[in-house]
């Protein structure tokens, strides 16, 4: 098991780093995705912002991937 971190960016919020430990990089880019989607059902409704993404990083800080989902309306 290996700790990654996870720093979440809601818009223009940075939210403090959380730390979790999975067995792979696969199962903590899952996790990321279902914080992401908890982030989106959250905020999104009432105060939507064009940007929601969750940065992991390894256990020295190092940045390893970043999930990234982008909000637009489109007036047609």
């Amino acid at each position: 098991m290996s700790d990654y971190y996870f720093t979440t960016i809601s818009g223009t919020e940075v939210a403090t780093q959380i730390q979790v430990r999975c067995p792979t990089l696969d199962t903590a880019k899952s996790e990321a995705r279902r914080i992401l989607a908890r982030l989106v059902a959250d905020r999104f409704v009432d105060d939507p912002c064009e940007m929601v993404s969750v940065e992991i990083f390894d256990n020295a800080g190092g940045p390893l991937t970043e999930l990234r989902l982008i909000y637009q309306e489109i007036d047609k």
